[in-house]
């Protein structure tokens, strides 16, 4: 005897329609089956249409169940599913509990519109709301969608833990920007610019840069797209293009080796997939005022300290002579690298911020600002959300770039919903929280993988001098704070506070007040003119803030 797993199904028509006409697409490949993912999102962002298809090596790996869900964390426990019997080509609404277990919704959001199969394929298409008001649906947004992919040969899987069946987890941002881009020409070009069969150190993190000289052009180009070609899967966790600065006669010493990450100007950076430029906007190269050096700077990440590895990762970049309306220019927002910015152990939502003060946009801006059209979110293993919020004359507009399902191994550059403008006298909040709940020390600011970023890459145009605009808080409020003493190390006085649940909450309110240095900086590193070392984001006298002897003893 067969069980049915449920009383409620939905019916489908049994032969699949070919009419489908999806906008975006991706292919992901787990234990040698071949899965692709194609999805719509309609014109007025409230329904999503998506095509899940798995292709087996062997016919004997055909399943019973096919099915896909939606997770605030990548996480089993208290997911959103959706899973179709293949014999009996019925379709589920699901949802786990907080113990990983697969339970039937008491309503169906979820609509099976065809599915197709063959000896080593199944396909079936679904549709929902974006939105289903249901407790037990997840809400898509434009955000990072972490995605489970679940298969099982089991006849029922009512009440059966996820954990039984073969499942994975892949990042998808699921609506994205409609800006206009134009399809790639016929006559542009690309270079490829990698690493060549260098070891990789078998240190946990190794910032790897190498000179590059670029091929010379005569007269100036756009690149107008760029990709990454990743020859080390799982140990490049994030690469960047810094160009030279340097009068164009000049030479550059050759250097190819392990580097330091805070001192180079921004160039281009490092997308998940291939990044296009919108139609009016391109990244100047060439020229006769260019430098043809750049630097290639690659994170690695070898937590296992692995031994041996040979890589030749690198970027590709596409350009044309047709030049485009504008010339684009990327701005580092957040706060800046430093063990000031760090954050305590066994915290589930510890927040910082770093500053781009109206002060700043007033001496960078022109007079008609700026507009913003991609963004790149960075934190490092512990962030879980980043948020750019945007201020005019202290009223609040709509968030610059937000992901309330951020993941620190899903980065990429994307395009916003719509084009931004930046003027001057505008003041921009990066806030970043994280999750230290697994960590039973403190987590430093720094350029290590084991310590914290909080940073948002901005893609604009026209391309003006400001390139970083970050803060962190003021060195003489945080040693009074913590009554500092000149022969005191600050990483040993924060490591030797018990980080009770009122001490954190104090420190991160510490943070949110107090007194900040704002770096306001050109290409060269150099500072726009103005007052930049203790700059008050609200009037909070040092008498009123808690001292050290108070977080030691509470």
């Amino acid at each position: 005897m067969r069980l049915i797993l449920f009383n409620n199904f939905i019916s489908i028509n049994i032969l699949i329609s070919y009419c489908y006409n999806f906008q975006y697409h991706t292919t992901y490949s787990e234990n040698e089956n071949i899965y692709h993912i194609d999805w719509s999102i309609d014109t007025h962002f409230e329904n999503i249409q998506l095509q899940i298809c798995e292709k087996f090596k062997n016919s004997i790996d055909f399943p019973n169940w096919l099915g896909i869900g939606f997770s605030n964390r990548g996480k089993i426990e208290n997911a959103d599913l959706f899973a179709v019997n293949i014999k009996f080509e019925k379709g589920f609404d699901l949802h786990t509990n907080s113990y990983g277990e697969i339970i039937e919704d008491n309503e169906n959001n979820y609509h099976l519109k065809d599915i197709f199969t063959s000896h080593k394929n199944v396909c079936f298409i679904f549709d929902r709301k974006l939105n289903t008001c249901d407790k037990f649906d997840y809400q898509i947004d434009r955000g990072t969608t972490n995605i489970i992919i679940l298969s099982s040969k089991f006849e029922n899987i009512n009440h059966f833990g996820l954990e039984l069946l073969n499942y994975f987890v892949i990042q998808l941002q699921l609506i994205r920007s409609r800006i206009p881009i134009s399809p790639i020409s016929s006559s542009t070009q690309f270079m490829d610019i990698q690493v060549n069969n260098i070891k990789i150190p078998d240190s946990k993190t190794t910032y790897w840069c190498k000179l590059i000289k670029l091929p010379r052009l005569e007269q100036k180009h756009h690149i107008i797209k760029y990709e990454a070609i990743l020859k080390s899967r799982g140990l490049v966790h994030h690469m960047e293009l810094f160009h030279c600065e340097v009068p164009p006669d000049d030479s550059m010493k050759y250097y190819n080796a392990p580097c330091n990450a805070e001192s180079k100007p921004m160039g281009l950076t490092m997308c998940r997939k291939p990044f296009t430029y919108p139609e009016e906007v391109g990244n100047p190269i060439g020229g006769e005022k260019f430098s043809n050096y750049a630097i290639l700077e690659i994170h690695y990440n070898n937590p296992e300290e692995k031994r041996g590895i040979i890589d030749n990762s690198g970027l590709r970049l596409y350009y044309t002579d047709e030049l485009r309306q504008y010339d684009a220019g990327i701005i580092e927002l957040g706060l800046e690298y430093t063990e000031k910015n760090s954050i305590p152990p066994k915290q589930t939502s510890f927040i910082l911020s770093g500053y781009c003060l109206d002060e700043c946009t007033k001496q960078a801006l022109p007079t008609n600002g700026i507009f913003v059209f991609g963004s790149q979110l960075h934190t490092h293993l512990t962030g879980v959300q980043v948020e750019t919020r945007h201020f005019r004359n202290d009223k609040e507009l709509e968030p610059l770039n937000i992901d309330t399902h951020y993941q620190p191994h899903y980065q990429e550059i994307r395009l916003l919903p719509k084009i931004v403008n930046i003027l001057p006298g505008d003041m921009l909040i990066t806030t970043c929280t994280y999750n230290t709940l697994n960590r039973s020390e403190m987590t430093f600011g720094g350029i290590e993988i084991t310590n914290e970023m909080c940073l948002n890459y901005i893609f604009y145009y026209p391309r003006i001098k400001l390139e970083l605009c970050k803060s962190s808080v003021n060195d003489f409020i945080l040693e009074q704070f913590f009554e500092k003493k000149p022969t005191e190390n600050l990483k040993n006085i924060f490591n030797n506070i018990k980080w009770s649940k009122n001490n954190s909450k104090l420190l991160e309110r510490f943070y949110e007040l107090a007194p900040i240095h704002q770096s306001c900086n050109m290409s060269d590193s150099k500072s726009f003119e103005g007052h930049w070392i203790l700059l008050f984001l609200l009037y909070y006298p040092l008498n009123n803030i808690s001292r050290r002897n108070q977080l030691l003893n509470v």
